[in-house]
């Protein structure tokens, strides 16, 4: 399907090939649905860099060199968590992983905080 911007007075429209409005489409990525995965990638992903980068302070090795695994850390675990959301068929299915995974790092980030 190819996409198309008619014009409809003063405002581009974006119109199907076949003659569908792009903002009647209700496949399976409806508006609410990549809402959802936005939300998901940009504040899932970012605490669960967060709970990784805590995580990363109750490692056996030096309080410094632990901070700075968990930093340079953080950025691989929020990238993967937003390439996760997007490539997942379901929204639902995004949040899910992203809980699945939040879990144990929370978990393994609790003796950080019970200090």
């Amino acid at each position: 399907m190819l996409l198309i911007l008619k014009c409809d007075g003063m405002i581009l429209q974006p119109y199907f090939s076949d003659g569908q409005y792009v903002g009647s489409y209700r496949g399976s990525h409806s508006a609410v649905a990549l809402f959802s995965r936005v939300v998901a990638a940009l504040f899932g992903g970012y605490g669960l860099a967060a709970l990784s980068s805590i995580a990363a302070v109750a490692l056996p090795i030096a309080r410094s060199e632990a901070v700075f695994v968990g930093m340079l850390g953080s950025f691989i675990v929020y990238a993967g968590a937003v390439v996760w959301v997007f490539a997942v068929k379901t929204a639902v299915r995004a949040w899910l992983g992203l809980l699945v995974v939040a879990l144990p790092l929370g978990l393994a980030a609790w003796p950080v905080w019970a200090r």
